[in-house]
């Protein structure tokens, strides 16, 4: 009445069961990885997007003076610069 039943395998079934767990394993292990090297990389592109422009506009230089070419200051704008007639 009491027999034994054997839930794994032994001797040779034993490793090839092993070797597919293996093999499954060193598949999903490069899976996610890989996906954890394009997280980092696509994290790196937006800091680099953020800090560059958050930094670019400081180190944004006139090549000319933008008050030479108006006659009135460019600090003292008038209404008649915005009129629409």
């Amino acid at each position: 009445m009491n027999q034994r039943h054997d839930h794994f395998p032994e001797g040779a079934d034993f490793n090839a069961s092993l070797r597919s767990r293996y093999r499954v394993a060193t598949i999903w292990q490069i899976l996610f990885l890989s996906a954890l090297l394009i997280a980092i990389i696509a994290l790196t592109a937006l800091l680099y997007n953020v800090v560059d422009g958050a930094f670019g506009y400081i180190a944004y230089e006139y090549k000319d003076d933008p008050a030479e070419f108006t006659s009135t200051p460019v600090n003292e704008p008038t209404k008649d610069n915005y009129s629409s007639s």
